[in-house]
């Protein structure tokens, strides 16, 4: 099974830019800023709603973060 994984057919499936740890870093803080701006939202609708704007900051900071690594 591991060996499937290294074979050149499957690393063309590994993603280029690893967006988890500005998720990581941002999801707390746009998740807080939603609930206080919109505390009428549900949990889902809240989440559905913050999303693009985690996803966004993520993208945004990945140059600076772990791009130059």
């Amino acid at each position: 099974m591991l060996w499937i994984g290294t074979t050149p057919l499957m690393r063309r499936f590994v993603p280029r830019h690893d967006y988890s740890y500005g998720i990581y870093l941002y999801g707390f803080m746009v998740q807080q800023c939603m609930a206080n701006l919109a505390p009428d939202l549900g949990h889902a609708t809240a989440v559905l709603v913050a999303a693009p704007f985690i996803l966004l900051c993520a993208g945004v900071s990945w140059p600076s973060s772990s791009g130059l690594c």
